[in-house]
């Protein structure tokens, strides 16, 4: 897959490339990584405008990476779409409920970042060493999970099984004999 935004730099190719060939790595690398570095941050920078500016790079890097997922799944969507209208269904309501999700999850955000800064500031007016990046570490490992489970949550351990590859001990209907 190519990059969304079209991209020709060697190093850009090459990025993609690596997102290509390893799609749980490197969501996993992004989505823990960033957000390690993200909440980690003011133990390392203390300016607040200079975190403000690395804070936009891994959101750029992070929105990057989700808008590659996305185009992978629009096809999909588009025949969803248009199925539930041939069958009648006014998909009017879902678009509501996904931004009145995302305007919720947009303010939910903004008070969480502010509990979860002032939290580690407290704790490092307390004297406890690397207080942010104490709280970060669990939420980077809660952001890597849906990464790590992806493969059995989309169901791929039983098209695995399902291919005959799996050995599953004759409890599917497949064809594998074993």
């Amino acid at each position: 897959m190519s990059c969304p935004t079209g991209c020709s730099h060697p190093f850009a190719e090459r990025y993609v490339e690596w997102l290509d060939a390893y799609p749980q790595f490197s969501n996993a690398v992004i989505n823990g990584g960033g957000i390690l570095v993200w909440y980690a941050m003011p133990d390392v920078v203390r300016s607040r405008a200079v975190r403000t500016l690395l804070k936009a790079g891994i959101l750029s890097a992070m929105v990057h990476h989700g808008a590659r997922e996305v185009s992978k799944v629009s096809d999909e969507v588009k025949e969803a779409v248009e199925e539930a209208r041939e069958n009648g269904i006014s998909v009017a309501p879902f678009i509501g409920a996904g931004v009145a999700m995302a305007a919720v999850g947009g303010v939910a955000a903004v008070f969480g970042e502010r509990f979860l800064f002032r939290r580690g500031e407290r704790r490092r007016a307390e004297g406890r060493a690397l207080a942010h990046t104490r709280q970060a570490v669990p939420l980077a490992l809660l952001g890597v999970l849906p990464v790590l489970l992806d493969r059995y949550i989309e169901g791929a351990e039983y098209e695995y099984v399902q291919e005959g590859e799996g050995g599953c001990g004759g409890n599917c209907d497949c064809s594998c004999g074993k």
